[in-house]
């Protein structure tokens, strides 16, 4: 858009909107951005609002006021440096979250998930296949190629065995639960994390938990019923 700017001179921003493809609103959203790092000028004449780029003769003075403001927030961090971490390590038992909502959002975090190399899962497999139907097949393959190492309690359908009976080996481990555990979540843990899955009225939603305890408290939960389960 600065570009695009540079050329037109000082326009409305109507024209400016036709000249680079948007609507109006995700103009104003550009423009606004671009004005507050100084980069173009906003003004009004007979009542219409105009825009336009400051001198190329000024960019240099503009960097330089930004690296100026870089380096005293750089000094700020420093001074208070010592009690932010004081104060990090004192709160450290407090969960970090992270919330993926919507399907591209989950896939990013599967992607998260099958690049670490090992992870326990209760899964409900009819879910995933009909949510994540990529990650139906593209889990188990990279456990293959990786070298990784996964157990799953997945809940007893005819999809699970489906899934079971391809998928199951050395190092991807599956258990079917009893037939009278389900439900419609998953949630997969890795050596740091837990992440939590939901499905229902089409959609899907996660959460990633970042906490030792919570982490271990489910793992042990898993293990123990890890044990229980006959792997038939």
């Amino acid at each position: 858009m600065f570009l695009t700017l540079l050329e037109l001179g000082a326009q409305p921003v109507s024209i400016i909107s036709k000249h680079v493809g948007l609507p109006r609103s995700s103009t104003y959203l550009l423009i606004d951005n671009l004005t507050k790092i100084g980069l173009i000028q906003q003004f009004e004449r007979r009542g219409i609002k105009y825009v336009k780029c400051i001198p190329v003769s000024e960019l240099h003075e503009v960097v330089a006021s930004r690296e100026r403001k870089l380096q005293q927030t750089h000094a700020i961090i420093d001074e208070y440096l010592p009690e932010l971490a004081a104060l990090e390590s004192t709160l450290s038992v407090t969960p970090k979250a992270r919330f993926f909502e919507g399907k591209e959002s989950v896939e990013q975090m599967y992607d998260e998930i099958m690049r670490g190399s090992h992870f326990c899962a209760f899964a409900n497999i009819d879910l995933v296949k009909e949510y994540m139907l990529d990650y139906y097949y593209e889990l188990p393959k990279v456990i293959h190629e990786k070298g990784g190492a996964g157990r799953e309690l997945i809940v007893e359908s005819d999809i699970g065995r489906e899934y079971q009976d391809e998928f199951s080996n050395r190092r991807h481990q599956i258990k079917l639960l009893p037939k009278e555990f389900t439900f419609k979540t998953d949630f997969i843990i890795t050596k740091e994390q837990i992440y939590m899955t939901a499905y229902g009225d089409g959609q899907v939603s996660s959460i990633a938990l970042f906490s030792t305890s919570i982490r271990e408290t489910h793992q042990q939960l898993f293990d123990w019923m890890w044990e229980r389960v006959d792997a038939s």
